[in-house]
């Protein structure tokens, strides 16, 4: 069930004019609470979920929309995605691996309610990628150079933080809200 589904699936209209959120991550709401949340997707707020050239999507933001189920694979045929949102629902199992062939992808939001299992290893294929995600978190993530924010709040995982965390250097926000991570004996 969802909150809003605005002509999804009606085959009469195109689907660039399927419902989407008005904002990436719910930026105007998150921005309240954190200063600069998103900044760099500002000029976002209302873009238009396709290209105007190809007619292919580029923002899919479906935030805070009651889904549930698995994320489809036919998400990943998507491959000129520049943000996916679904943050703040009820989206259950692992994450495909072919996350990976989302390489456009600048901006990645799966965390609140989601229980999307781990991030798979491929994630570190999305070298554009600034995102606020959850998941376990593989070791591959020191490829993502320009990750900037990591949000693993609410997620009830444990395990250990690799170390690569460390080798992000463009990391400004990290938060493990909630969680049962353990710390390895020095």
């Amino acid at each position: 069930m969802w909150t809003t589904n605005t002509n999804w699936l009606n085959h009469s209209i195109d689907e660039c004019d399927w419902f989407k959120q008005s904002s990436f991550s719910l930026r105007d709401f998150q921005s309240k609470f954190i200063p600069g949340y998103f900044s760099e997707f500002q000029n976002l707020s209302g873009a238009p979920s396709c290209h105007n050239d190809t007619g292919l999507y580029m923002h899919l933001w479906l935030d805070q929309n009651d889904l549930e189920g698995s994320i489809p694979e036919e998400l990943f045929l998507l491959t000129l995605l520049e943000t996916l949102s679904i943050g703040r629902n009820r989206i259950e199992g692992t994450i495909s691996r072919r996350v990976g062939q989302l390489t456009n992808l600048q901006g990645l939001v799966i965390n609140g309610h989601t229980k999307a299992g781990t991030i798979p290893t491929e994630i570190g294929l999305l070298t554009k990628i600034n995102p606020n995600m959850k998941g376990t978190i593989p070791s591959e993530i020191a490829v993502m150079s320009n990750l900037r924010w990591l949000s693993m709040d609410d997620c009830q995982y444990s395990g250990t933080i690799p170390s690569e965390v460390g080798e992000l250097q463009h990391l400004e926000w990290l938060t493990l809200f909630n969680n049962n991570f353990f710390r390895t004996a020095f």
